[in-house]
Parts: C-alpha cells; structure tokens; sequence
C-alpha cells in the first residue's frame, strides 16, 4: 500500500511536468485511501498549482491543509504571499500575514523578516498600518534596527 512518500514523489513527478491537474488527482487519491497528507506533500500540490497558474486552486488548498491537519508552514505561505504580490490581491496577502505572525514565532528570523517586509509592502500600498498586526511592526522595527546597525 503506498504511503505519503510514495503520494508525495508522485505528485513532484507531476509538478515537474507541469500537470497540476494529475497532482491534485494524486493528492485527491491519497486522502481518499486515508493516507493523511504533509506539509511537503501539500506543498508539491501548491507548486504544481503555481505552474499551471491555477492560484483560486492554491488558496483553497491553504483551507484543505487544515482540515486534513498538514499545517502550512514558511514554504506554504512564502509561496501564496508571493501569489499575491505579484497579482495585487492585497486583502489574501494581509491574511497571509496573519497568519504568517502565528507560524514565524517558532521559525528562523529569515522567515520573520519576509513577514516583515510584506508588511512593508502592504503599508506601501496605501493600507493603514492600523490592519498590520502589532507582532509584524515589532518585526518590522527590529529588521531595519539590524539594518542600521550593518551599515554604520
């Protein structure tokens, strides 16, 4: 019987060939057969996504991640945040920010600075820094205190 390895390579096969639709298939057959999907195998899907350009697709996935509890991680979220920068959906950016907040505490500072400078991004876009969660600004202060610091 295959398990979330054998599922996961299949679906990388898949994504590398550009067939978002079998990886979703092959991710709709692992949860039927009740082999519980990973982050990794979750994130492959996402990819796969992202090449055909089907991002309605990744951000219903980001919604079946926690339901089947394969929690998004940096890599999930840095994909769709990406989505979103570079097609202006400035309101699913900010509640990728929210919840980036939650999963940067337990990550590297990298992840917390990428956090970071999407918020700048937001706030660059006209949104008021009221809608920017309290945690982000504090990141945001402390990265440009780094900054600061690196070039004197």
């Amino acid at each position: 019987e295959p398990n979330v390895v054998v599922y996961s390579a299949l679906m990388s096969t898949c994504e590398k060939a550009q067939q978002w639709m079998g990886a979703l298939d092959v991710l709709d057959t692992m949860v039927r057969r009740r082999v519980r999907p990973t982050s990794v195998s979750c994130n492959t899907a996402l990819q796969a996504c992202h090449h055909g350009n089907r991002f309605d697709l990744m951000f219903n996935m980001l919604d079946a991640m926690t339901v089947h509890r394969a929690q998004p991680d940096m890599q999930s979220l840095g994909l769709l945040l990406s989505v979103c920068e570079q097609h202006g959906f400035l309101e699913k950016e900010l509640a990728l920010l929210q919840r980036m907040q939650s999963v940067a505490k337990g990550t590297s500072a990298l992840g917390a600075a990428a956090a970071s400078g999407a918020a700048l991004r937001i706030s660059a876009a006209g949104l008021s820094a009221e809608v920017i969660p309290p945690a982000l600004r504090t990141m945001e202060n402390d990265l440009f205190a780094r900054v600061r610091v690196a070039c004197e």
